[in-house]
């Protein structure tokens, strides 16, 4: 193998590494960036500084539909995110902060629900969607912050256990080579 292949290898091994140590610190601290930056948004545009305040907006933008009526105010201006997808990311957050909590105190397994639960918390969120895109009624900031927050919670009591388990996995495979 020539040197750059092997360094490459070798790269790519740490890295694999790395997550597979890291990737729930990694994930929480994309969490605390996502929602950070949507409040730090309205703040820079608060505190004057237009241009950083516009990119942030930008970058929420593949994220969120950002309509102001559905978002909550910071500062006097709207954060980055609508008040929805602000609930399923901090909730989101919240439930990855329990879980290194939890792995941290107990060291014992923290079991996915089942995919149905994800469903059910999903549920009321499709309804409220559904009906307010059909013309049926107008959705309210408080619902949209349930049903997101219902969503969050409800993707990270799924998600990271199921995670959590492939990495152990991985190590283990890792520990028998």
């Amino acid at each position: 193998m020539n040197p750059f292949a092997q360094g490459m290898e070798t790269f790519g091994e740490r890295l694999a590494g790395f997550l597979t140590r890291h990737w729930l610190a990694l994930a929480n601290g994309a969490l605390v960036l996502i929602a950070g930056i949507a409040v730090l948004a309205p703040y820079l545009q608060h505190a004057r500084h237009p241009l950083l305040s516009l990119i942030c907006y930008k970058a929420f933008r593949l994220l969120c539909h950002q309509k102001a009526e559905r978002c909550f105010i910071v500062f006097g201006h709207p954060m980055a995110v609508c008040s929805r997808c602000f609930a399923v990311y901090s909730s989101f957050l919240l439930i990855g902060l329990a879980f290194a909590s939890w792995q941290m105190l107990t060291k014992r397994r923290w079991e996915e629900i089942p995919l149905w639960v994800l469903g059910v918390l999903a549920m009321p969120m499709v309804i409220d969607g559904l009906t307010q895109l059909a013309g049926l009624r107008e959705s309210t900031q408080v619902l949209r912050t349930i049903t997101g927050t219902f969503v969050g919670a409800g993707v990270g009591l799924f998600v990271y256990p199921f995670l959590a388990r492939a990495f152990q996995e991985v190590k283990t495979i890792e520990k028998r080579a």
